[in-house]
């Protein structure tokens, strides 16, 4: 709640969901620019940190009408490459594709039942 944009989610043209998490006014500058409106950075109600988080649903909303212009895997890869702390938020589907997800799974017969369940430990215990 003190830091703006930040855990706000945008929605883009193809519908993938990107996570924010702009920590400094510069990534806040280079957000803008790659979003297609440097202006926004330059606007007395969002130029500031203090300024976005007091102004944060009227940001998010205006953050979106620039992301639903633009597809979710280049807008996620300019961003990532500028430095704008970001992430895909991804389903359960989408999670478990990942190879590093993979070896999160269990799978064992459970009293005559084949179970597919996810470790509650992340790591191995030596």
């Amino acid at each position: 709640p003190n830091i703006c944009p930040y855990g706000d989610v945008l929605t883009c043209a193809d519908d993938k969901k990107i996570v924010l998490a702009v920590g400094t006014e510069h990534q806040f500058i280079v957000l803008c620019d790659i979003l297609g409106k440097p202006e926004l950075a330059k606007n007395t109600s969002y130029d500031t940190n203090s300024e976005r988080v007091a102004n944060r649903e009227e940001l998010v909303k205006i953050l979106n009408t620039l992301s639903i212009k633009l597809e979710g895997d280049i807008l996620l890869t300019k961003l990532q490459e500028a430095k704008v702390p970001t992430g895909a938020v991804l389903n359960m589907e989408q999670v478990f594709q990942n190879p590093q997800a993979q070896e999160m799974l269990i799978e064992e017969d459970m009293d005559g039942v084949n179970t597919k369940r996810v470790k509650t430990v992340g790591f191995s215990i030596s």
